[in-house]
């Protein structure tokens, strides 16, 4: 009787396509196509290549992330009967007069400027002092003589085709939109209470430097995979692609660009044949690992799969209010199109698994032609980057980072 019953639940298995008696594969996308029609694969097992050391984290680091999250914590108290003073924070209107016409890149709206932070050009700053809500100031001043490379950032006048205004005179007409004053908090066991997931300033800076680390370390495995996956793509032949995956990929990252340009309020900044170019890229680089996975029969497991989910969803709620949960990344893109992008994770770690990784540093990994991959916080600050774009270009960007 006994052994009749575990017979039973092994057909059972069997017949759920389970491992382990519990563990169920995930079902992928259907194909409508054979990947081998399209994919012939070169050498993918035993690929040399390198991995960044992973590097050490500084108490400068750590401090950043204080002030960080110090800086994020500040409270505001809106003045309304007195002029500007140095140390407020005043919301401006601005426009620019170059040459008798409007300079673009000098004039914005509702920008948050610190006086005295030295964020502008030398008397910017200071010709706001003393003026009040709903004063228009004219500042009469002239561009830096670097200008063009001023702060070490590409300004106008460098890109092709345009004049430069360095050394130039301009004429700034700047409206007081309203004052503030910021007030930032000490770092004290009260405020780590209320305001993270520590009790203490020891256990804060503890687990800053534990996180830290782990992303540190995260960077140089996700480093060495790309650096091994690009040679697995320099050995594969790609002839061709299926249309609908070619249509699939090219609505999505079309929809990428065109919501981000919408985000930020500019132009997609890429032409029609740039995003083709990308889209065929992405295209041969799903058939490639489409093929792998079926060649090495690697498959995707409901454990697998609801702990992937709950990584791509503290990786991306960060940034995203509408995901307060898991559940709520699996609406928003679908079980399957989570699960291939987990699966292509798993074959991506299989190839390293059977690569030949030898440690080097930093230097020596960005020579060799691979690039370290940028940590989530680099990611998000050139976002932040971008979103500055509308305002003046000698605005020196925070190099701050914080910990997920």
């Amino acid at each position: 009787m006994k052994k009749k019953v575990l017979l039973g639940t092994l057909a059972i298995c069997i017949a759920a396509t389970m491992v382990g008696c519990g563990e169920k594969v995930v079902k992928q996308k259907d194909k409508d196509y054979k990947v081998s029609e399209y994919v012939t694969l070169g050498e993918y097992k035993g690929i040399k290549a390198e991995k960044p050391e992973v590097v050490e984290v500084t108490d400068e680091e750590i401090q950043n992330n204080i002030d960080y999250d110090l800086m994020d914590n500040r409270s505001q108290e809106k003045i309304t009967d007195r002029a500007v003073q140095e140390g407020d924070t005043v919301n401006i209107n601005c426009s620019a007069i170059v040459d008798g016409k409007e300079y673009e890149e000098g004039s914005f709206e509702e920008y948050d400027l610190e006086i005295g932070a030295g964020d502008f050009f030398e008397g910017f700053e200071s010709g706001l002092v003393g003026a009040k809500i709903g004063d228009e100031v004219e500042l009469n001043l002239k561009f830096p003589d670097d200008y063009d490379t001023f702060e070490g950032e590409i300004q106008s006048g460098d890109e092709e085709g345009s004049e430069s205004v360095a050394g130039k005179p301009v004429q700034f007409k700047v409206k007081i939109n309203s004052i503030s004053v910021y007030t930032t908090p000490e770092l004290t066991d009260e405020f780590v209470k209320k305001n993270t997931e520590y009790k203490t300033v020891d256990e804060y800076k503890k687990g800053l430097r534990k996180s830290l680390e782990e992303q540190n370390k995260k960077v140089a495995e996700d480093s060495a995979q790309e650096s091994v996956f690009e040679k697995v793509m320099e050995n594969a032949k790609v002839d061709g692609y299926p249309e609908e995956l070619y249509n699939e990929y090219y609505d999505m990252v079309k929809s990428s660009y065109e919501e981000m340009a919408e985000q930020y309020g500019m132009d997609m900044g890429v032409s029609e044949e740039d995003i083709k170019e990308e889209v065929i890229m992405q295209v041969q680089e799903c058939l490639v690992l489409q093929m792998i996975a079926e060649k090495e029969k690697i498959d995707l497991y409901e454990s697998e799969y609801d702990k992937g989910l709950k990584e791509l969803f503290e990786e991306n709620s960060e940034n995203d209010e509408s995901l307060k949960k898991p559940a709520d990344l699996e609406e928003s893109y679908g079980k399957e199109e989570i699960a291939e992008e987990l699966l292509f994770r798993k074959v991506k770690e299989f190839l390293v698994s059977k690569a030949e990784i030898k440690i080097v540093t930093i230097d020596e990994f960005n020579n060799s032609g691979s690039e370290v991959i940028e940590t989530e916080d680099e990611a998000a600050e050139e976002e932040m980057i971008e979103e500055e774009e509308n305002a003046p270009d000698e605005i020196d960007e925070n190099d701050i980072q914080k910990v997920e």
